[in-house]
């Protein structure tokens, strides 16, 4: 909150229409800072008399505290480049920095580039602190949907791959921070890993293969899971098993350390709470875990051989960590195991998603590929063969679908072969689109009933 409590957010009563201009100044607390905001009949970001330019407001229901919003403070509808929406409210524009021309992005990572301001012509930086203002505070829940109509955040919209700083081709692995809006692709084929801001046309390689294809310390042979940890290194795992280090800041020409070799990996993940990173060891069907500044894992689930067994896996591709349970992807046997992470290998899990078999009924799954789990404990399913997602609540015998349908296809509908998926701060859900070559995202459009 370091940078908003030196602003003076100015905000304009009359920038809509049928409103008289009032003056008044409102403060509040939030993360113990305060910041004050006046309504003025200034120009400002969303609303500029001279040019005639004024933003629609956004529909915001609360659905939890916000200190900062009051029902007299307007917050607009900001635009990216992608018709990404951010709300915030107006902004006095000499304090706002211009977007780069040609990449349409910001210097810093806690701003986004918005091109529908009444600033200037040019695009300017909106930064992201300002939205809190305007945060919905959504809680998901059995009533929550999303807009049907997904919007392409990374990649070309008409699923063509390419090797471009503004393509992808084949991406697998995907790690969203909330924090600074940022979207980090293993972009399987290219032999890289992008980093990728919400709002931006295209990405920057922060990892890559400039050795060759293989599988030695400074080669990629596919990204099949990218991660960090607390302290910002970049983990990532490659087809042939090998798990690698990046330290923070890295580029293209960094060299990844070797933290330890599986026997065959795909998605990764990282526990924010402990650092712990969870991998799958493909070949020996189980779910290995390498402790915070180890190099050695151990086997915490399966390893019991390759089967259907409640103690076993078949064709693993990934694991998720939420309140001391491990789920685990189940690709092969078409289901979602949860298991207690202080139980050893042995142990058997539970089934809380499909397990009935390959098919597209709603209790059926056809080859997940990751899931994530809300704080509600329902489960949200990246339903690869069946090229959906699925939205499973817990203790529930099926799911329904939230977003796809069904068929595969390139429509801004439609999915082929969903690899991940993750929710921005927003609660809109980000959608790994790998065999079309790109990130959707589905616009949260309700958050409660």
């Amino acid at each position: 909150m370091g940078f908003i409590n030196v602003l003076i957010f100015i905000i304009s009563l009359s920038s809509v229409k049928g409103q008289t201009t009032q003056l008044a100044n409102y403060s509040c607390s939030e993360n113990n800072v305060s910041i004050q905001f006046t309504l003025s009949s200034s120009s400002h970001s969303a609303w500029n008399p001279t040019s005639n330019c004024s933003l629609q407001q956004c529909d915001i229901s609360l659905n939890g505290n916000n200190n900062c919003l009051s029902s007299s403070t307007p917050c607009f509808d900001y635009r990216t480049i992608n018709n990404i929406s951010y709300c915030a409210p107006g902004i006095l524009c000499s304090i706002l920095e211009r977007c780069d021309n040609n990449t349409q992005t910001c210097s810093s990572n806690s701003s986004v580039c918005i091109i529908n301001s009444c600033c200037s012509p040019q695009a300017v930086c909106l930064p992201l602190l300002a939205t809190q203002m305007c945060n919905t505070g959504c809680v998901l829940s059995a009533q929550s949907q999303w807009n049907q109509t997904g919007v392409t955040v990374a990649g070309n919209p008409s699923g063509a791959n390419g090797i471009g700083l503004n393509e992808l081709y084949d991406p697998v692995g995907f790690y969203y921070d909330e924090a600074s809006s940022t979207m980090y692709i293993g972009d399987g084929s290219n032999l890289r890993v992008l980093k990728w801001s919400l709002g931006s046309s295209l990405g920057t390689v922060i990892a890559a293969n400039g050795y060759g294809i293989g599988c030695v310390s400074n080669q990629f042979d596919g990204v099949a899971g990218v991660a960090f940890d607390s302290y910002g290194h970049l983990y990532t795992s490659a087809t042939c098993g090998k798990i690698s280090k990046f330290p923070p800041n890295s580029n293209s020409t960094t060299i990844g350390v070797l933290v330890t070799q599986t026997s065959g990996s795909e998605h990764i993940f990282i526990d924010p709470l402990t650092d712990d990173l969870y991998a799958v060891s493909y070949a020996d069907c189980s779910i290995v875990k390498i402790a915070r500044n180890n190099t050695y894992s151990v086997v915490i689930a399966g390893g019991n051989g390759c089967g259907n067994g409640l103690n076993q896996f078949n064709g693993l591709n990934g694991a998720y960590v939420y309140e001391n349970s491990l789920y685990v992807v189940d690709s092969g046997n078409h289901r979602i195991m949860k298991y207690l992470l202080n139980n050893n290998s042995a142990t058997n899990g539970t089934v809380v998603a499909g397990g009935n078999g390959a098919g597209n009924a709603s209790n059926q799954l056809n080859v997940p590929t990751d899931v994530i789990v809300d704080a509600s404990g329902t489960l949200y399913i990246a339903d690869g063969g069946n090229h959906r997602i699925q939205r499973w609540f817990a203790s529930a015998m099926y799911g329904d679908t939230i977003v796809g349908t069904g068929i595969p296809g390139t429509a801004a509908n439609q999915l082929n072969t969903p690899e991940g998926l993750r929710f921005d701060e927003q609660k809109n859900l980000l959608v790994v689109d790998r065999s079309n070559n790109r990130i959707q995202m589905f616009k949260l459009s309700v958050c409660s009933q």
